[in-house]
């Protein structure tokens, strides 16, 4: 369990997440947060390429 915390004269503590109820593996996390890494890492070329391809084809439709 994840707990958090609210600080003050008197902390109150109370449950941000609780894994013990899932059903879910500790490969399926790991192999989750791989793709989503690579996801990531693909999001700004993607972009780029976008950006590219609508230049390209301005270019292409511009009269003489």
């Amino acid at each position: 369990m994840a707990v958090g915390v609210i600080g003050g004269e008197r902390p109150r503590y109370f449950s941000i997440a609780r894994w013990g109820d899932a059903r879910v593996t500790l490969e399926q996390v790991k192999k989750r947060l791989r793709m989503e890494e690579w996801v990531l890492r693909l999001v700004p070329i993607a972009g780029y390429l976008v950006i590219f391809l609508i230049a390209r084809l301005g270019l292409t439709f511009l009269p003489a």
